[in-house]
């Protein structure tokens, strides 16, 4: 329980059948705040985060916070990616006014098909009020082309007040509310910005029946490490009653492992730590909220 994982080798997935990640990169914009002035600076925030890429070798990635400082340096590292492992991997993201959104999608293009990707907006999302903070959710549908194993990944970054967090609970339960009717295990990655005592997780959590991966793997002893993963960059991260970034998964998959990432230079890519969830395919889910 006390494991702290820093990808300095390969991340063996003993028999997973899925390997999602959510992984809040930092904005550059916000990285001069007096809690992240430890940060690496760029490019080599982005080598940490191919590092990452490399040794974990996710199926998928949500990813929050990829301004336009990501969207120049974050390409070249998935070509070094792929020159490193094959693993060759797609960036699926929306822009608004010529600004890359905050919440996109990494997914290997070379294992899956991508079908149908759909973004939207925070209801409360005005780019005269948030110019440079897109706020949305972004969804795509994934089939994995040796098997035809289907998932729906969600992606978000909820806003920061209580009002903006229920309102985006209830946009993204809506979202979610219309992918179950599909028969498709649902996936939900992000920085909601909420800790399970909030009303908008619970809301969330309610309305959608959806697991959290990170508790389910608790209940089961597969739970890696307990560090909530959010702290002052460059620094340990050991509390536990701060998490904010979640994995949430639907009936049709069961968590195998969860960790939160840290160490090395992980700690310097940003205030957040990423969250790694293996699953395997079944027709039975987890015990709920």
């Amino acid at each position: 329980m006390s494991q702290i994982f820093y990808p300095k080798e390969a991340l063996p997935r003993n028999g997973a059948a899925l390997r999602i990640m959510s992984v809040n990169l930092l904005a550059e914009r916000w990285s001069e705040s007096h809690w992240c002035r430890e940060r690496l600076p760029m490019p080599e925030r982005a080598e940490a985060f191919g590092e990452l890429i490399c040794a974990a070798l996710p199926d998928a990635v949500g990813l929050q916070e990829t301004d336009q400082v990501w969207a120049k340096n974050l390409p070249p590292i998935l070509e070094r990616i792929q020159e490193k492992t094959s693993a060759k991997y797609q960036w699926l993201f929306s822009e608004a006014e010529g600004k890359v959104n905050l919440s996109g999608i990494l997914y290997r293009n070379d294992l899956y098909e991508a079908f149908d990707p759909e973004y939207r907006y925070a209801p409360y999302w005005r780019k005269e009020k948030y110019p440079y903070n897109i706020r949305e959710y972004v969804w795509v549908r994934l089939r994995e082309k040796t098997s035809g194993a289907e998932i729906w990944l969600v992606n978000t970054h909820w806003g920061i007040g209580n009002e903006e967090r229920m309102a985006d609970a209830k946009a993204q339960s809506a979202v979610v509310q219309n992918l179950l009717k599909q028969n498709t295990p649902v996936i939900c990655t992000g920085d909601y910005n909420s800790t399970p005592d909030t009303e908008a997780y619970r809301f969330f959590r309610k309305h959608t029946s959806l697991f959290s991966a990170k508790e389910e793997a608790r209940a089961e002893g597969s739970l890696l490490n307990e560090t909530d993963g959010t702290g002052w960059v460059g620094r340990e991260r050991t509390r536990t009653d701060n998490q904010i970034d979640h994995i949430f998964y639907s009936e049709g998959l069961r968590v195998l492992r969860y960790a939160t990432m840290q160490g090395g230079n992980l700690l310097y890519l940003s205030d957040h730590s990423p969250q790694i969830a293996d699953f395997e395919y079944t027709k039975k889910g987890g015990t709920g909220l």
